[in-house]
């Protein structure tokens, strides 16, 4: 972990080297979280009221100070949940998964429904939109 944190140390502190090269990693899987990467868009700073993996991933402690790498590559503080919706949807869509990994998928779900209920009508739309 020693060389890749020394690695997002040095991109932290030469914004104009990511800019050059940040297109190409969008869609790479270039964070570590400490048992393999991710991509950016399955990566949040902060934990979630539940664990969202293998959908969202959340970084590492020591990672989460090199705030102007992540700001670069617009990485949020917290998930969205379509997309997290989205990602189950694309992942089961014409597929036939193990029983598992449709029972997580399943469990994720209830859950998320359960949190968009809880949340004020106005919200609501927020979210429909």
């Amino acid at each position: 972990m020693p060389v890749i944190r020394a690695i997002y140390c040095y991109l932290n502190q030469h914004e104009e080297t990511v800019d050059v090269f940040c297109h190409r990693l969008e869609y790479m899987k270039w964070i570590f979280l400490g048992s393999g990467f991710a991509q950016v868009k399955q990566v949040v700073r902060h934990n979630q009221f539940v664990d969202f993996r293998p959908h969202i991933y959340v970084l590492c402690d020591e990672f989460v100070k090199f705030e102007s790498l992540w700001n670069t590559f617009g990485i949020s503080d917290s998930c969205c949940l379509l997309e997290i919706i989205k990602s189950i949807a694309c992942l089961h869509e014409g597929r036939e998964l193990p029983a598992d990994d449709v029972k997580r998928d399943l469990k994720i779900m209830v859950i998320i429904l359960n949190e968009i209920c809880k949340l004020k009508y106005n919200n609501l739309h927020d979210i429909r939109d």
